[in-house]
């Protein structure tokens, strides 16, 4: 008895207690089939984020950016096919991985986390000659007969088609870059199927998909989501292909159309005032530039063929055709039909007449993946880009706001005057120091839902 009442006691391990929070059933309400968290596309920024490329096994980006999960409590379904590459992922993914079927575990023991599918090769059978197509047919009695399907052991021929092949439904499927699985439980118990899905959730997976009864599909975020979604945030204008109406002086006779990249502080550019109508305005200094770097831009087009190149969050001048108000909205929140502000064009695609501001619908928004990016401020806070009427300022809902803010700035050059140019233009400027202040200082003080970051990561 003493020996049983004065023990070191139990030695046995235990299972690690679930936080309080978690122990009941409703904070962890499991899946239903086809149920998706969250509700957003896969490839949305508010998700896993957009498709990066493809990543071959022989490629220097497999080597540098996948790794190999060798979790004992880890099972992958293709293991026994040499050329399986399922055990290789993004370490973003590894780290979500390992975390799961440590929940999986905890949750139900004895079951260990099952992988049916992770990293892919993609083979494009339409560019195969006929012979070799032919002879893989046969081989594989019958795959699946379409161009663009995921498939995993080229050289192995004892392996079922149902083994071999994997049908992929979308070109931009994340398998192909590691960064997505599809899991099960290894007793292949189907009811454990909607707890796995919320378990990945919990896991920190950013994209779950209870996509059938057979498998849950997750998805993790790019290690460089960070950096992708900072040049989405960015807003300029494309410096090679906008142009802009300049006077060197104000009473200069005869403006000039030029790139908006030899825009020089001091120069006068064609712009809007408050009523909509045309003004030269002195350009005050530089928001942004940058020669260097890529970004994505949306392709702009409107009725008369008038485009213009700006990225997601810049601010475009358009018009309510119902109250005829003039109100600025991000690139990224227009469509097909709105109204922009335009001026006339002649044939040589120079500004024709300076004293209309006509309107445009857009027939057509394109994406594109482009070298160089400009943002110039000018007094008015507006400028007038390939004839498209468009704000200075980006990123912040309200372009008044936005405009007050740079106030002090402006009250600087008109008491200081502006800065001396340069003898050479720098190749990186980067963003002017103060509106580098000011987004900062927005982002903490503004509510929630005026910053263009709350509109994608919200």
């Amino acid at each position: 008895m003493c020996s049983e009442s004065c023990g070191p006691g139990k030695t046995e391990l235990k299972r690690r207690r679930v936080p309080k929070k978690f122990q009941h059933s409703q904070h962890w309400p499991p899946f239903v089939k086809g149920q998706y968290e969250p509700p957003f596309a896969e490839t949305a920024w508010k998700a896993s984020g957009p498709a990066r490329g493809r990543i071959a096994r022989k490629s220097q980006h497999f080597r540098e950016e996948l790794v190999r999960v060798t979790h004992p409590d880890i099972l992958f379904r293709r293991d026994r096919f040499s050329s399986s590459t399922d055990r290789f992922m993004t370490r973003t993914c590894k780290e979500k991985l390992e975390i799961l079927s440590i929940m999986v575990q905890n949750r139900w023991p004895g079951v260990k986390l099952m992988v049916t599918a992770g990293h892919m090769e993609y083979v494009d059978w339409t560019s195969m000659n006929a012979a070799r197509y032919k002879r893989h047919l046969k081989n594989r009695k019958g795959p699946p007969k379409k161009a663009g399907v995921a498939f995993h052991s080229l050289n192995n021929r004892r392996q079922s088609a149902v083994e071999a092949w994997h049908p992929v439904t979308s070109k931009d499927t994340l398998h192909y870059e590691g960064r997505a699985v599809d899991i099960r439980t290894s007793d292949r118990d189907r009811t454990k199927y909607g707890m796995l899905a919320r378990l990945a959730v919990q896991s920190g997976f950013n994209w779950v998909h209870y996509e059938s009864l057979a498998h849950v599909h997750c998805s993790c975020r790019s290690e460089y989501h960070a950096y992708e979604l900072m040049t989405k945030l960015k807003g300029c204008f494309h410096a090679n292909s906008s142009k802009v109406v300049r006077k060197k002086t104000f009473n200069q006779p005869n403006p000039e159309t030029i790139a908006i990249r030899n825009l020089r502080i001091g120069d006068y550019v064609l712009s809007t005032d408050g009523d909509g109508e045309l003004v030269y305005s002195q350009v005050i200094a530089w928001l942004d530039r940058d020669f260097s770097s890529r970004n994505l831009f949306y392709r702009v087009t409107v009725a008369n063929g008038q485009t213009i190149l700006v990225t997601p969050s810049h601010l475009i001048m358009s018009k309510n055709p119902q109250t005829g108000d003039i109100s600025s909205h991000y690139a990224d929140d227009l469509s097909v039909g709105d109204i922009l502000l335009s001026t006339e064009l002649d044939q040589n695609s120079t500004l024709a007449n300076m004293s209309d501001l006509g309107e445009q619908r857009i027939t057509s928004i394109t994406e594109k993946i482009l070298t160089g990016s400009v943002a110039p401020l000018t007094v008015e806070g507006t400028i007038v880009v390939n004839g498209l009427a468009a704000s200075c300022y980006a990123s912040i809902q309200d372009a008044g706001l936005a405009h007050a803010a740079f106030a002090p700035l402006r009250w600087w050059v008109n008491a200081f005057g502006l800065p001396k140019p340069s003898s050479a233009v720098r190749e990186k400027d980067g963003v002017h120091p103060f509106a580098k202040f000011l987004y900062g200082v927005a982002g903490r003080i503004l509510p929630q839902g005026y910053m263009f970051s709350d509109s994608i990561l919200s």
